[in-house]
C-alpha cells in the first residue's frame, strides 16, 4: 500500500511536470511565432527595400548611359568643331602674313609700306592702300577690281609733297615704282553723276567719309551694269558720257573701248583676300565660340556624370547592406522555424 502511493505520486508528480513542460512550451512556441511574424515583416520590408534599390540602380544606369551617349556625341561635335577652327586659323594666319608683308603689291608699295626709316611714314602721314581703306560686296568685288585696276595699290597720302618724297625715297634706293593719292589736293568732280539711271559703282563701295572724295574720283561716273551687251547698249544712248562696268569686270570706257578678260591674279587677290580675311575673322569667332560652349557642355555633363556614379555607388552599398541585413533576418528566420519545429515534436511527444 505504501509503494502504491508511492507510485502513485511519482506519476502524479510526472504529469504535473510534464503538464508544465507543455505549458512552457506552448508559451516558447507563441513568443517564437510572434518573433517570426515580426521577423516575416521585417523580411517583407528589406525586400520592398531591395527591389526599390535595384530599380533606382536601373534607372541610374540607364541615365548614365544616356549621358555617355550625349557626351560621345559632344566631344564628336567638339573635335569637329576644333579642326573646323584650326583650319580656319591656318587658313587665316597664312592671309594675314600675305597681308601683312603686302604680298600681290608691286615692289614700290611693298617698300614705301614697309620703310622703317621713311620720315613721312614714322609721322604717320602715309595713310593706308586704297584696297586696305574700302569695303565691297563679293557681288560687286569683280566690278570694283576692273574699275580700279592698278589703282588699288595706290598708296594714300596727306599731301602732295608726301607722294613726292615717297618717289624720291624709291628712286634713292631702286625699290620700284607706286602712285600716290594725296586727299588734301584731290580733285572731284561733283557733278558727276549717272546720266543712263544705272546705279554708279562708287554707291557700291563702303568707305569712311574722309576717303569718300578720293574714291569718287578713282571711280568717276562709272555706272554698273548687268552684261556687257547692255553695257554697250547704255553707252550708245547716253552719248559716250559715261563708263560702264559689268559684274563680271567687262568695261566700256566713256571712249567706247572695250575691256574685258580674266582680271590678273594679284589685283584679284587684293579684294578677295581682304574680304576672305574678314570672313575668316567672323567664322574664327563663331567656332572658337561654338568650341569653348562645346567644351562648356562637356564638362557639364562629365559632372553629372560623376554625380550619377556617385549616386549608384551610394546605391549599390545600400544594396548591399540590405542584402545583408536580409541574409542575416533570413537567418533568425530559419533558426526560429528550426526551434519551432523541435518544440512543436517535443510538445507532440509530451502529448503521446
Amino acid at each position: 500500500s505504501g509503494y502504491l502511493n508511492k507510485k502513485i505520486g511519482e506519476i502524479t508528480d510526472s504529469r504535473a511536470r510534464l503538464e508544465r513542460e507543455k505549458v512552457d512550451i506552448a508559451l516558447k512556441i507563441d513568443s517564437l511565432l510572434e518573433t517570426s511574424a515580426r521577423k516575416n515583416e521585417v523580411r517583407d520590408a528589406l525586400t520592398a527595400k531591395l527591389q526599390e534599390i535595384e530599380r533606382d540602380i536601373l534607372e541610374r544606369e540607364s541615365r548614365s548611359g544616356e549621358l555617355e551617349l550625349i557626351k560621345k556625341g559632344l566631344e564628336s561635335k567638339h573635335k569637329s568643331a576644333d579642326a573646323d577652327l584650326n583650319i580656319c586659323r591656318t587658313r587665316l594666319s597664312s592671309l594675314v602674313s600675305l597681308d601683312e608683308n603686302f604680298e600681290g603689291y608691286q615692289m614700290g608699295v611693298r617698300t614705301i609700306m614697309r620703310a622703317g626709316d621713311f620720315s613721312v611714314m614714322e609721322q604717320g602721314r602715309i595713310l593706308g592702300l586704297v584696297a586696305e581703306v574700302i569695303r565691297v560686296e563679293g557681288r560687286y568685288e569683280q566690278a570694283v577690281e576692273a574699275v580700279l585696276a592698278d589703282r588699288l595699290q595706290c598708296v594714300i597720302v596727306e599731301s602732295q609733297e608726301d607722294g613726292r618724297d615717297a618717289v624720291e625715297y624709291l628712286k634713292s634706293r631702286a625699290k620700284g615704282k607706286g602712285s600716290f593719292a594725296p586727299l588734301k589736293e584731290i580733285n572731284v568732280n561733283e557733278t558727276d553723276t549717272t546720266l543712263s539711271g544705272f546705279p554708279l559703282i562708287r554707291d557700291m563701295i563702303k568707305v569712311d567719309d574722309s576717303y569718300r572724295p578720293l574714291i569718287n574720283m578713282l571711280t568717276g561716273n562709272t555706272a554698273i551694269a548687268e552684261s556687257l551687251e547692255q553695257a554697250v547698249s547704255a553707252w550708245k544712248e547716253c552719248g559716250g558720257r559715261q563708263s560702264f562696268v559689268t559684274l563680271e569686270g567687262d568695261i566700256v570706257d566713256k571712249n567706247g573701248i572695250i575691256s574685258g578678260g580674266k582680271l590678273t591674279n594679284a589685283s584679284h587677290s587684293l579684294l578677295s583676300r581682304k574680304r576672305e580675311i574678314s570672313e575668316l575673322q567672323e567664322k574664327d569667332a563663331r567656332l572658337a565660340k561654338d568650341v569653348e560652349d562645346l567644351k562648356a557642355k562637356i564638362e557639364e555633363i562629365d559632372l553629372r556624370i560623376e554625380e550619377e556614379k556617385t549616386s549608384l555607388n551610394i546605391l549599390r552599398d545600400e544594396k548591399q547592406a540590405c542584402q545583408d541585413n536580409l541574409n542575416e533576418n533570413d537567418k533568425v528566420i530559419f533558426r526560429i522555424s528550426h526551434e519551432l519545429d523541435q518544440l512543436k515534436t517535443t510538445a507532440d511527444r509530451i502529448s503521446t
